[in-house]
């Protein structure tokens, strides 16, 4: 059995949306092989629910991070299941960023994965070191925790 090649960019706090809409119509046209490659496109949130209608086969739209709960009084947040309503298959959970500017913490990204799950979304869960982390040579059984808590 071949394994596919995920390729997937995440466009961060980036692109107006006639850039953002531009640069999906450029990675669609690209010509890969889908039974080897699937691309997924990570953009703002703001544009996830317009472009999960992009459909072509090895290519899928992901989300850059969602809410643990399915509603809620919490402003600014996307739950799972109105990201599972846009069709689409994929969502970081994790990212260093989120780890460290919002706190975000291992016990969140369990319960973000796990939502995920429920609503039929595959997790991409972002996992990595700070550099005293790694310059103290501790980065392997960080990373090993990392995924340990969520498997």
């Amino acid at each position: 059995m071949i394994r596919k090649k995920i390729i997937a960019g995440n466009w961060k706090m980036n692109k107006t949306a006639s850039e953002a809409h531009a640069l999906v119509k450029s990675i669609m046209e690209v010509d890969i092989n889908p039974s080897k490659k699937q691309v997924i496109v990570i953009p703002p949130q703001l544009y996830v629910s317009e472009f999960s209608k992009y459909k072509k086969e090895g290519f899928a739209i992901g989300a850059q991070n969602c809410h643990a709960l399915s509603e809620g009084a919490f402003t600014g947040e996307i739950s799972a299941p109105m990201l599972q309503s846009t069709g689409i298959e994929y969502c970081l959970v994790g990212h260093s960023e989120r780890r460290k500017y919002f706190n975000e913490t291992d016990a969140d990204c369990l319960a973000k994965v796990r939502s995920l799950f429920a609503s039929n979304i595959i997790p991409i869960l972002c996992v990595g070191e700070e550099l005293n982390i790694r310059e103290s040579n501790y980065h392997f059984q960080h990373v090993i925790h990392q995924l340990s808590v969520v498997y």
